[in-house]
């Protein structure tokens, strides 16, 4: 989505990104709804995934039992960066 800024100039509300995340490490900070999307989104695309929440949307669970991600049981730490090929913070939390 395109909006005009002052000037007339172009504004994006949306930054497009297309990435080979094809076994690539990815980091997902928070267990909701939203990180339940993103997560999905990951793993068609190939993608290992970490996700880092204290606690599990049923749907997240879900995927943490059938193995198809890693769940770290705690608040994040910047050391969980590393060297991931993306990270997304899907949490409300300010902080992150």
């Amino acid at each position: 989505m395109e909006t005009e800024s002052g000037g007339g100039a172009t504004a994006m509300t949306y930054f497009p990104a297309f990435l080979n995340l094809e076994g690539r490490s990815c980091l997902v900070v928070g267990g909701g709804k939203v990180a339940s999307r993103k997560l999905r989104l990951l793993l068609k695309a190939g993608a290992e995934v970490v996700v880092v929440a204290p606690a599990l949307a049923s749907d997240v669970a879900r995927l943490v039992a059938a193995g198809r991600v890693d769940h770290r049981r705690r608040g994040f730490r910047t050391a969980d960066v590393g060297d991931r090929a993306l990270v997304i913070a899907a949490t409300g939390v300010p902080d992150v």
